[in-house]
């Protein structure tokens, strides 16, 4: 039987041997940017053709909400050998510990290296900071505490 629970993050076996996880993101200034750009439509429609104000608020948000959902960001994991994320990468053996911080809903996974916290994820949902934590640890072929 196959489970019916959607992952918030997609994983992915390359040829090379890597695994891609890949999870979207939301950064505080696109929903920023939704609000603002929401009232200005509204503000500038309004002046054009006042009807037109109450279609080009919901298309807007409906326009921006697809750009928001469409940020993705990728994590790869080379088993026994390390990570690579964004433009950085991080062998393990240089990785003294891999967490996830919590704030209130959200959180990032973050690996301790040389006495730095590098954070390997943006800011996400807390549920999806562990269970690409779990699957780091995991996949990584090393023992962590």
């Amino acid at each position: 039987m196959e489970s019916t629970i959607n992952k918030s993050y997609a994983k992915t076996k390359l040829a090379n041997g890597e695994v891609s996880i890949a999870y979207n993101y939301i950064a505080l200034s696109n929903i920023i940017i939704l609000v603002f750009g929401a009232f200005i439509i509204a503000a500038i429609s309004a002046n054009i053709y006042p009807p037109l104000m109450f279609l080009s608020v919901p298309a807007w948000i409906a326009g921006y909400w697809v750009y928001i959902k469409s940020q993705r960001e990728y994590i790869f994991i080379v088993p026994n050998v390390g990570l690579k994320f964004g433009k950085d990468q991080l062998p393990f053996n240089q990785i003294s510990s891999i967490g996830v911080y919590q704030l209130n809903n959200g959180g990032y996974v973050y690996a301790e290296s040389q006495g730095t916290r590098v954070k390997v994820t943006k800011s996400i949902k807390a549920a999806t900071a562990n269970a690409i934590d779990f699957e780091i640890r995991q996949l990584s072929g090393c023992k962590w505490s």
